[in-house]
């Protein structure tokens, strides 16, 4: 879990260090752009978080019944 956590702190460090220019970094940097202000704008960085994860969650409930299938096709030995 430790692991994971760092990959993550190190990818976010890495793409905010080096993808400065506004068209260019990546959703996750550009939410820490809203809290680096004083007077942090939380209605803008909820619905931005929002619409952040709305698409992995369509894919998963689009996609659950063969996610659910495929996992437990592992478990059961025919």
């Amino acid at each position: 879990m430790n692991r994971k956590l760092l990959r993550e702190a190190r990818l976010w460090l890495i793409a905010f260090l080096l993808l400065s220019h506004e068209n260019t970094i990546p959703l996750a940097v550009g939410l820490g752009h809203f809290l680096a202000s004083d007077a942090s704008p939380w209605e803008l960085l909820m619905a931005t978080a929002l619409i952040y994860a709305l698409p992995p969650a369509a894919i998963y409930y689009a996609f659950r019944r063969y996610m659910v299938g495929g996992l437990t096709a592992g478990a059961v030995k025919t």
